[in-house]
């Protein structure tokens, strides 16, 4: 096994407290869901890439989607399976998904599960192959520069963190795993500008503290929430937060 598989494996069961249980999280999850809303209707087929515990997974089933979910770590699927058990699953690395039967309508990857490699040109190809015409891809990735994590570390009188270009190495789990981050835009013109269209980009924790920032006052949060998806969708900002959704659209 790969150290990302053991990595995410090791965390499985204690996931969500860690991560999706946050304030922070919970705030920018309600944003990419609102895209999820507005974009997909009942019945078209959704493929959920590195899904984890399957954190996504009930908001697109009560969609009424048909929705099938990879992962590469075991432990991470059987987490999701025995929560939704009316999902598809498959223990695969997102770049094996060209062995799925589709096509798909969207293909859905959220919260830095896309971060864990630096070329995709390839995979946008196998994108481009698996969805329906006019299909959508929602790519959830982290950033190479964020404005709150710059801000609250200058008022902790702490070193800000600079993400760059350069992969940095991320402990899971007591496992070490590369890291890139990614300028959105500079992203989408590498790898997927060929066969798709920028359809948005949406910034998440532009004004909304790190999700890591261990003070996650809820009142603060829902304050700052609002705001935050506001100045998400407004240049340069929306290259600016935490994390940024890319909504793609095949091109005919």
């Amino acid at each position: 096994m790969t150290d990302l598989q053991q990595g995410f494996d090791a965390i499985a069961l204690d996931y969500d407290r860690q991560f999706n249980e946050r304030p922070v999280t919970q705030a920018m999850r309600t944003t990419v869901h609102r895209w999820y809303r507005h974009f997909l209707r009942p019945g078209q087929k959704v493929l959920d890439v590195a899904c984890g515990p399957g954190p996504d997974l009930a908001f697109l089933l009560g969609l009424g989607l048909e929705v099938c979910a990879i992962d590469q770590s075991p432990e991470m699927v059987k987490r999701a399976q025995s929560l939704f058990p009316t999902a598809l699953y498959h223990v695969m690395d997102y770049n094996q998904i060209g062995q799925l039967k589709g096509p798909f309508d969207a293909i859905c990857a959220n919260f830095g599960g896309l971060n864990t490699q630096a070329q995709f040109e390839d995979w946008a190809q196998v994108c481009f192959d698996l969805l329906q015409p006019q299909g959508l891809l929602f790519l959830n990735i982290m950033t190479q520069f964020c404005l709150s994590e710059f801000v609250f570390r200058c008022l902790q009188l702490k070193r800000p963190h600079l993400r760059g270009k350069k992969p940095r190495t991320l402990q899971v789990g007591g496992f070490p795993i590369e890291t890139w981050y990614f300028n959105p835009y500079s992203w989408y013109r590498s790898a997927f500008a060929k066969g798709f269209d920028l359809v948005l980009v949406q910034g998440q924790g532009v004004l909304l503290p790190p999700p890591a920032f261990p003070l996650q006052p809820k009142a603060l949060i829902r304050l700052l929430s609002g705001p935050d998806r506001i100045l998400g969708r407004c240049y340069p900002f929306n290259q600016w937060g935490d994390h940024a959704l890319l909504i793609l659209r095949k091109r005919q």
